[in-house]
């Protein structure tokens, strides 16, 4: 009873996150997972430079550095020439004009001293997410080891264990052999084993799904 409500408490969640586009009553279909995905920590923690947030970062730094390049322009925008022509009776005469614009007063200092203090917030930024990004892939990185590990572990040995000893119990249970209570014993073992391997796979499964969030990219097929 408390699987079904958390299951009905879930479609709930997912209705209120896609809206109005899916029914009131629905079903979803799918399976877990293989548990023998392959994930390298170098290659996921070279991942890390892509992700959405620091992609975001690194295009704000560009935009205010090109921000103060164009202030220190505008300060001395360079030379502009000019040419003319003055025409008397009998006498024509043609003029070259050259003019170096001073900025005396305006130095455009204000405008230089923000974008710079921008850049430098956003630098600092950068590298705290960077920083942030790297502890939490690299934890969900770990939990996807201790995770795989214990799958594994399950499915090479536990579970067929577990398993044979129900099947060994419950034939002797049959045969008088054993009485009800090893055989109830042999069959609540069985459960929490089997209870115990959907855990474990769902930790791994999490582990990564986490990984695909930060890194804001597909790594389990």
């Amino acid at each position: 009873q408390a699987a079904k409500l958390r299951i009905q408490e879930s479609k709930f969640f997912l209705k209120g996150l896609i809206g109005k586009s899916i029914p009131d009553e629905f079903e979803l279909t799918g399976e877990f997972p293989q548990s023998n995905i392959r994930l390298n920590k170098v290659d996921v923690t070279n991942l890390i430079e892509n992700s959405p947030r620091l992609k975001q970062l690194k295009a704000a730094s560009s935009v205010f550095e090109n921000k103060i390049k164009l202030e220190k322009n505008l300060v001395n925008p360079g030379l502009t020439l000019s040419a003319g022509m003055n025409q008397d009776p009998g006498i024509r005469n043609y003029t070259i004009g050259v003019s170096i614009p001073l900025p005396i007063w305006n130095q455009r200092e204000g405008e230089i001293s923000q974008a710079a203090a921008n850049l430098r917030e956003v630098e600092a930024t950068y590298e705290q997410q960077s920083l942030l990004l790297k502890r939490d892939v690299n934890a969900a990185f770990q939990r996807y080891l201790i995770a795989k590990e214990q799958v594994m572990t399950f499915e090479e040995s536990l579970l067929d264990q577990a398993e044979s000893v129900l099947k060994v119990v419950e034939a002797a249970y049959r045969f008088g052999e054993r009485g009800i209570l090893e055989y109830l014993d042999a069959q609540r073992t069985q459960r929490v084993v089997r209870k115990d391997y959907l855990s474990a796979r769902l930790d791994y499964i999490v582990s990564i799904m986490e990984m695909e969030q930060l890194l804001g990219s597909k790594i389990m097929e």
